[in-house]
């Protein structure tokens, strides 16, 4: 086995870019991970049955399975890096309207198309950096996008409960997409 690199000093093999979309990918996933956390509140907001309640975290999981073989399809058409920026987009405007939905139906449309939009970055991420790695070095690329997103959904769910009772749960959607206005 490799020791890690090192990621203090760019190298060749992980120069600043990566550094910066990898910092990209963990503001993408904290706008999933935040959810978990405000469902209680969301529910309570808009006076929401336990079912509703779970319809809301499910919104992101059903529509990623839908869309993850089209967002590869359209990926392999339009080029990854295009897909990736279609992928970024899609998901801070379902975290800006997920702020701003009145109710039940455009919250879940909301997080629905946050779910679009990760299955974009993830096919697209997932592409570029395979694509640009090393074939020796693609199994700990691929460890790196891993490991940065898992740590991103993390801090979305401290942020999300730390954010929700502070802000409300409108206030931490917005909290939640500050992050990635910002890059």
């Amino acid at each position: 086995l490799r020791p890690m690199p090192d990621l203090r000093q760019p190298s060749p093999g992980r120069p600043r870019r990566f550094l910066a979309f990898l910092g990209a990918i963990f503001c993408e996933a904290l706008t999933v991970g935040v959810v978990p956390p405000l469902l209680p509140v969301i529910q309570g907001g808009l006076l929401l049955s336990t079912t509703q309640a779970g319809l809301i975290a499910g919104a992101f999981g059903f529509a990623r399975l839908c869309c993850d073989l089209p967002a590869g399809y359209l990926a392999d058409r339009i080029g990854h890096r295009r897909a990736l920026l279609l992928g970024v987009v899609a998901i801070l405007a379902g975290t800006l309207l997920s702020a701003a939905a009145p109710g039940l139906p455009s919250l879940l449309a909301a997080r629905g198309l946050v779910g679009v939009g990760h299955a974009f970055v993830s096919i697209g991420s997932l592409s570029l950096l395979l694509n640009s790695a090393p074939a020796g070095a693609r199994g700990r690329t691929t460890n790196w996008l891993e490991m940065t997103a898992i740590g991103g959904f993390t801090a979305g769910s401290l942020l999300g409960g730390a954010a929700g009772a502070a802000l409300g749960w409108r206030g931490a959607f917005l909290v939640a997409a500050g992050p990635s206005l910002l890059g």
